[in-house]
Order: structure tokens, then sequence, then C-alpha cells
């Protein structure tokens, strides 16, 4: 049981960051300058997004692989175009920030640990799900 929910944890936290990729994204369709950076200079926010969603897993009682940092920062590296979260904002549909970004802070509150990263994407995305973008 315990390696099943590891690894739906590790999915979560994994396609979660797809909300961070979506304001990547966002950048490299904009006409923001220097956006090639847009890229380092999310490393913080991945960093302590990692940090929120590994000490929200531990209060489950579920031990991650090390190696998720890596994987997160692995799947966000090869981001070069629009994630499929950004892609739903685009058309104006809902996303999963529900199942992924709220989850983790839902076990947050449950477990004591605070989620300010995961509450503001949650927030940031929920503020541009159905505006018109195009």
């Amino acid at each position: 049981m315990a390696k099943s929910k590891g690894t739906g944890f590790r999915q979560i936290i994994v396609l979660g960051a797809g909300a961070i990729g979506s304001y990547y994204g966002a950048i490299l369709s904009s006409g923001v300058p220097n956006k090639e950076n847009a890229k380092d200079s999310l490393y913080e926010a991945r960093r302590r997004y990692i940090d929120e969603c590994v000490g929200v897993v531990k209060g489950e009682v579920v031990a991650l692989d090390p190696s998720i940092a890596e994987e997160v920062n692995s799947t966000l590296a090869l981001y070069s175009n629009r994630s499929s979260m950004c892609q739903d904002i685009i058309k104006g549909k809902r996303t999963e920030i529900d199942f992924l970004n709220n989850k983790i802070s839902e076990l947050g509150r449950k477990h004591g640990v605070p989620t300010p990263v995961n509450d503001t994407l949650t927030a940031l995305i929920r503020f541009m799900e159905g505006r018109k973008w195009t």
C-alpha cells in the first residue's frame, strides 16, 4: 500500500510542477525580453515547491525517493512550449489544479505543514482559468 501511495504522490508532485511550467510557457509565448533566462529564474520556485511537497508527504507517512527533485527539474527542463495546464488556460478550460497543487495544500493543512508555494500556484491558476487569453 505504501509503495502505490508513494507512487501516487510522486506523480502528483511531478504533474503539479506543471503549474510552474504553465507560467514558463506563457513567458515563452509573450514579448518578455530575455525570456530564455526564465527557466533558470524559476529554479528557486521549483526548489521551494519540492521542499514543500516532500514535507507534506512525510505527514502522510510516505517516504519518497530523493530523486524526486531531479525528476521535477528534468521534467521542467524539457518545457520548450506550453504545458497542458497552460493550454487548458488558453482554451478557457478548467485545469487539474485542484487535484494537484490544491491537494498538496489540503494535506499540508491536515498535517500542519505550511504550503505557501502550492497555495500561491493554486490561486494564480484559478485566477487565470476562465479568462480569455487569445
